[in-house]
């Protein structure tokens, strides 16, 4: 993501650059536009942080991850690890952006791992309540179906078999991204030292499909979580302030690019970016609508005690 900085193979900023600017970022500020679009990436950047924060505390509140869609974390795993790798194949980022790459490829990791333990828990906790109602079922009806008690073990067996693999596509498709993540980054991160000038064509060529790529899978991840919220009619269990965080790092990150693209060939470069960035924007401010819908429906079939008169209407 070009959150930050110039292009690697840029040796020095010439003179009139803000110069704690370059020495501590190697990026060249010579007027109030480019300071705004740099303060503009790091915002970004800060928002970014702390974005998938209030969801990984609420999934450990309540030792559930259920709300979240897995093909949503899966596709926003491979696309975090699509836009690193296409930024470093594109040979035009620098090491700040390359390491917050990093760590958002790190917590989206954590949130993959935390989605399959919690699931995995809750459906060792299913399987031992049907396992329970079971026995007691057999216990008190063994007289009447004694004949079916082998096939009940049968079938609890078969249950249990079925729980096993109940995480299905999504949480195989969940490791498979992580392993993918892994891979994908660790070839990446090998050549991240190599400057603009030393890239071939084809990593260039490569690195922007990369990034359209990594657009089409942030897309795609939250069409993924709008359709499970529909699925389930709710979007309890949701933390909101992480897709408001990530309305206003997207944000911030596009309006960085818009503000230091001068010409029409440097921002066709920034453009897979820019189209993810702002497209994930218009999608992340569905769910959050979708949200509130679905929470004020639910208030009104099911008013709470507070919302009920004291006294009967007469």
């Amino acid at each position: 993501m070009a959150l930050v900085g110039s292009e690697l193979g840029q040796a020095a900023c010439d003179p009139g650059a803000v110069a704690w600017i370059e020495h501590t970022f190697n990026d060249c500020i010579y007027n109030t536009r480019d300071l705004v679009g740099f303060a503009a990436g790091l915002a970004s950047i800060c928002c970014w942080v702390v974005a998938q924060m209030p969801q990984l505390y609420r999934n450990y509140r309540t030792q559930s991850a259920e709300a979240l869609s897995p093909w949503f974390l899966a596709e926003w795993l491979l696309g975090d690890t699509f836009n690193l790798v296409g930024c470093l194949l594109k040979g035009d980022q620098l090491p700040t952006v390359v390491f917050t790459a990093q760590y958002f490829i790190c917590v989206d990791s954590v949130m993959m791992v935390q989605y399959l333990y919690y699931m995995s828990l809750q459906r060792r906790r299913e399987r031992m309540l049907a396992s329970r109602r079971h026995r007691h079922r057999r216990s008190h009806h063994s007289q009447h179906h004694g004949r079916r008690s082998g096939g009940g073990q049968q079938q609890q067996q078969e249950g249990d078999g079925r729980g096993a693999a109940a995480a299905g596509p999504g949480a195989a498709a969940g490791a498979a991204a992580g392993a993918a993540a892994g891979a994908a980054a660790g070839a990446a991160l090998g050549g991240g030292g190599s400057s603009l000038m030393s890239m071939p064509a084809w990593s260039y060529t490569a690195g922007t499909v990369l990034g359209y790529c990594s657009s089409v899978l942030y897309l795609v991840s939250r069409l993924s979580q709008i359709w499970k919220n529909y699925s389930r009619s709710s979007a309890e269990g949701l933390a909101i302030s992480m897709f408001l965080c990530a309305i206003a790092a997207n944000s911030f990150y596009g309006a960085s690019i818009l503000i230091r693209s001068y010409t029409w060939p440097e921002l066709r470069s920034s453009l897979p970016w820019l189209i993810g960035s702002l497209g994930t924007v218009a999608l992340d401010l569905t769910i959050w609508a979708q949200s509130r819908w679905l929470a004020a429906s639910a208030r009104k079939h099911h008013p709470s005690d507070e919302d009920e008169p004291l006294l009967p209407a007469l």
